[in-house]
């Protein structure tokens, strides 16, 4: 997990990039989000952040839009819990992957910030998958077991999908391999997966639950 200012940076940077884009390609269709713009990617963000941080009594934008978000985040230091600013952080990284590719191009998007992809793969199993769940009422599995090994630096994620979702060590029924970035938009749905060694029934069956 990243401190509050290295989240709050990343939130800058990404959504900035956003916003710039927006404005030189607002009509540009993001295909694999149904219905969406790039604008609509940039007024996506804007909730995403101004909602969480608003629990914070520094940040106050002055009006509507991204642009305003920003502002506000610039202008003060935000004091508030981790997790909130650190949801806000993930939606502006791949969505600012969304943006890029949707204007550049998929193989011309730049990566995801890799301690922001790592912290990434930790979030979506901690927190955005556990939610699917508990929304969806429905079972993680029945002790399938998901190896995720990054080739460009440390890291690895070994994970095992029973009535909840926690991490383990030992064998694993699947092994996914590849740079973080990639790993992560694979979790999102936005890219094929990477290098894959073994079972990818248990790969169809983690999209199936996690519904996103």
């Amino acid at each position: 997990m990243l401190t509050t200012a290295e989240y709050v940076a990343s939130i800058r940077r990404d959504a900035g990039a956003v916003l710039a884009l927006a404005r030189e390609h607002a009509d540009r269709l993001v295909p694999w989000c149904p219905g969406w713009t790039v604008q609509s990617v940039a007024d996506h963000l804007d909730a995403a952040i101004r909602g969480p941080l608003s629990r914070s009594s520094t940040f106050a934008p002055a009006t509507e839009g991204l642009a305003a978000v920003l502002a506000a985040l610039a202008a003060a230091a935000v004091d508030v819990e981790l997790d909130h600013v650190r949801g806000a952080a993930q939606e502006c990284g791949i969505h600012r992957w969304d943006a890029e590719a949707a204007v550049n191009g998929l193989t011309a998007a730049p990566a995801i910030d890799e301690q922001l992809a790592c912290d990434g793969i930790d979030e979506f199993f901690e927190s955005a998958m556990v939610g699917q769940l508990e929304w969806r009422k429905v079972r993680a599995g029945e002790g399938q077991r998901l190896h995720f090994h990054r080739t460009d630096g440390p890291g690895e994620w070994l994970i095992v999908l029973d009535e909840h979702v926690d991490t383990a060590r030992g064998g694993a029924d699947v092994e996914l391999s590849g740079p973080v970035s990639e790993l992560l938009l694979w979790l999102w749905n936005r890219v094929p997966p990477p290098e894959v060694i073994g079972d990818t029934d248990v790969l169809d069956h983690l999209r199936s639950v996690s519904q996103h």
